[in-house]
């Protein structure tokens, strides 16, 4: 890129009284700091803004003097601060309308453009980069279309989506046909809104209708109260959103037509409305329960989405007119806005800085003879004697020379010294020398020159050709290079993402430990109280510890209940919590999964024990294992799992139908019974066996019997083994005759020998009977209580 210039032009306003004090200078570049950007404009917008700050009667304080106005501008980066690191040089970009506006609502107007600070009608602009917007490749934006979004389109988008968002199939009433509305217009039809349209002239109405496409029009002039016709086309609802132009004047109507809970966004406040005719706003909003929103401008975090949603519906903002960068045109644009005879966006002003194809044509122009700068070429647009002499100029006043003497009056001959003018021919000289210019015609210097300009128009061509080519495969390269960066970044969340998942399963199973130990505490606690011995000698087993005393029932049973209850319910519903949790990842078949199975109440079926029950003061696990060493003779109790045993020493335990264990955790609710007699090679786990008294009505056991809450039967072995059992109805001999004839079922287990532990349902040898595990549960447990007291030297159990 060619070297940054020492001076640019820039337009002031030094006695805000009218746009016709702006003057234009010639200053030194702006001062770019580290966190600063440098944009070389190439479009500015205005709006009615300009004209009251101009003017002298914007109602806002804190004003700069000697301002630069305008604050829609657009353009490239030219060059950067040393800590800038989201913008590199021929970036797009836009300045938002408030430097200190990032997110959210604008709190004061000391930093915004135009106003508190300079402005964006100047050929250059530093701005910092928070302030700055970059504007994606694929936009299809000139930078006048760009720097209309900074005001009006930043304007609505803050009050269609910055506080309640709007949503396809609402309505959205606008008012008048200027740049707020009508840039409204296109963006609520791209989001798939209802739009209306108020205005005093058919012509403007009829304009809108038929170039955007806008659903209803009312005329406010032949309709005064369009609030009705607003609530008729709305089939009395009214309108979702209203787009507040005028202020005083309109309000009331607009609060009238919006629909009960809406949003009325004042945007202007213009309207001319006597004092005795002022409205009673809040009542009117109360009455109608909407809100009523003042909109200013909108932050850089809002700027930004409008870019994004203009960029991707390919959304083109109307430009009434486009004018030049002189002073006169500058001023002829502020007079068009003055006059309101637009519609759309307010005039656009093109700054003409030089540009890099222009100072490769200057160094190409080096060996041309120079043109002299004649009086008739200050007379072309937008020419001072302050600009460079371009091309474009310099053709136009080469084909305005129609003559001969005309280009002789202003061409300009090269010595070896220095250049001279050429002065006018006599008449006499032309005289002499008409019959030999009849012989021999002169070569017309004009055409010669018109052909070197040609050429040199060629030239710059191909070098812009050449260096539009350059700045494609620059695009290419970053867009490449952000696809990298964008899987690079995928793959480092991803890792990221799974470490967190890994913490979490490694918190989640520390959780469910601790809450093992909490019940282990629990009856540790409970054992160093005093109880009496209420089992009898023939009852009591070996790992049962004999504690004298006399406990004090009443309320310290109760206590002892209530607490024992609660801490139980809590330790159910925190390992239902783990059962169910989806971020817990267990593999299917392992022993974790099967032991976090069997705990949910869901799959085994267990319950907390009621409230009612009584819990007798002292270990329930050993009373567990004296009263099952009393009832049956082979089975053990094993509370104390542990966590660690390997294959071959579970299945050889199973087997020998002593002591079986489940799971890699430790476990005191799940209990294993090897029944020889009755239920031969199979094994019974009995689930959540609480103490619960007089449970099955058995006395034998001084009132103490377990209570069991769900059977579950799995094959002991390999599923290869010839000891087998393959249907169910091999496995129960003793239950009713109803259960003698189930139909065949295989409950066979996996490969480790374990088994599914699912609850099971029994079912009729017709099909049509369902038995669930509790009718199972007491049928067993009532035919075993029975047999055993009928013949207690059986030896059944």
């Amino acid at each position: 890129m060619a070297p940054l210039p020492a001076q640019h032009l820039a337009f002031r306003i030094l006695e805000r009284t009218s746009h016709r004090n702006l003057e234009r200078r010639s200053e030194p570049l702006p001062v770019v700091r580290d966190n600063d950007v440098l944009i070389q404009v190439h479009g500015v917008t205005l709006n009615s803004r300009d004209i009251q700050i101009t003017g002298g009667w914007y109602p806002a304080l804190g004003l700069k003097s000697d301002l630069v106005p305008c604050s829609d501008g657009a353009g490239v980066v030219v060059a950067v601060g040393s800590s800038v690191q989201n913008f590199s040089v021929g970036d797009r970009v836009l300045a938002t309308f408030a430097l200190n506006n990032i997110y959210g609502p604008l709190k004061d107007q000391t930093q915004t453009l135009g106003g508190g600070v300079d402005g964006m009608l100047r050929q250059y602009a530093a701005v910092p980069e928070h302030a700055v917007v970059k504007i994606p490749q694929e936009c299809k934006l000139d930078f006048v279309q760009l720097a209309s979004l900074v005001c009006t389109g930043a304007t609505v988008w803050n009050a269609l989506y910055g506080s309640v968002p709007m949503r396809p199939g609402q309505t959205v009433l606008f008012q008048g046909t200027g740049g707020v509305s009508i840039t409204g217009i296109q963006l609520a039809k791209a989001a798939g809104a209802i739009t209306i349209v108020t205005s005093s002239s058919d012509d403007k109405l009829q304009f809108v209708k038929e170039t955007f496409g806008v659903d209803h029009v009312i005329n406010y002039r032949t309709t005064p109260d369009w609030a009705d016709e607003v609530l008729r086309l709305t089939h009395g609802v009214g309108a979702d959103y209203v787009i507040e132009i005028g202020g005083a004047g309109t309000i009331e109507q607009s609060i009238k037509a919006v629909t009960r809970g809406g949003v009325v966004s004042v945007v202007g406040y213009l309207a001319d409305i006597k004092p005795e005719a002022m409205p009673n706003v809040a009542l009117l909003a109360l009455i109608k329960g909407c809100c009523v929103r003042g909109i200013l401008i909108g932050s850089h975090q809002l700027t930004t989405e409008l870019v994004r949603f203009v960029t991707q519906k390919n959304i083109q903002p109307y430009i009434h007119k486009t004018f030049g960068f002189s002073r006169e045109e500058v001023i002829a644009a502020f007079d068009h806005l003055e006059s309101g005879n637009h519609i759309g966006k307010w005039p656009s002003i093109i700054a003409i800085p030089s540009s890099v194809c222009e100072q490769i044509a200057n160094d190409k122009m080096s060996d041309v003879a120079p043109l002299a700068i004649p009086e008739e070429l200050e007379t072309l647009p937008g020419f001072e004697s302050s600009d460079q002499v371009t091309l474009d100029a310099a053709m136009e006043f080469v084909d305005a020379c129609e003559s001969q003497e005309q280009w002789d009056s202003t061409q300009t001959t090269e010595s070896s010294s220095s250049s001279v003018t050429s002065s006018p021919p006599s008449a006499e000289e032309t005289a002499d020398k008409e019959p030999k210019s009849k012989k021999k015609p002169r070569v017309r210097k004009p055409d010669r020159t018109r052909q070197e300009l040609l050429y040199l128009r060629e030239t710059v061509g191909e070098l812009e050709k050449k260096l539009s080519e350059l700045v494609d495969e620059q695009r290419k390269h970053k867009e490449q290079l952000a696809v990298n960066s964008s899987w690079a970044k995928a793959a480092s969340e991803q890792r990221i993402e799974r470490e967190q998942s890994e913490e979490q399963n490694a918190r989640l199973r520390t959780m469910y430990v601790e809450q093992i130990q909490l019940v282990k505490n629990l009856d540790r606690m409970l054992q160093k109280r005093g109880y009496v011995e209420l089992l009898g000698s023939d009852v009591v087993g070996p790992n049962v510890k004999r504690v004298r005393g006399q406990p004090d029932w009443g309320f310290r049973a109760q206590q002892l209940e209530a607490d024992l209850n609660r801490t139980v319910r809590e330790m159910y519903e925190q390992v239902d919590a783990i059962s169910s949790d989806p971020q817990l990842e267990l593999p299917e078949n392992t022993p974790s999964k099967r032991v976090v199975e069997l705990l949910s109440d869901d799959v085994s079926g267990a319950k907390v024990q009621s409230l009612d029950s009584r819990i007798l003061p002292f270990s329930y696990v050993e009373t567990a294992n004296a009263a099952w060493e009393f009832v049956a003779d082979r089975v053990h109790f094993d509370a104390t799992c542990q966590s660690q045993r390997n294959e071959e020493t579970k299945l050889t335990k199973i087997s020998t139908g002593r002591i079986g264990w489940l799971g890699s955790t430790d476990e005191f609710r799940v209990m294993i019974v090897a029944h020889r007699h009755i239920l031969p090679n199979r094994v019974v786990i009995v689930s959540c066996m609480l103490l619960e008294p007089t449970q099955l009505g058995c006395t034998r056991l001084n009132g103490v019997w377990m209570r069991m809450r769900a059977w579950h039967i799995i094959q002991p072995g390999p599923s290869d083994s010839p000891d087998r059992p393959t249907t169910l109805k091999q496995t129960i001999s003793v239950a009713t005759p109803e259960v003698h004839e189930l139909d065949e079922t295989d409950c066979a287990g996996g490969e480790s020998g374990m088994g599914a532990l699912t609850d099971f349902v029994l079912r009729a040898a017709d099909g049509q009977m369902e038995l669930s595990n509790q009718r199972v549960e007491n049928r067993l447990a009532d035919e075993l209580l029975r047999l055993q007291i009928e013949d207690p030297d059986s030896g059944i159990l």
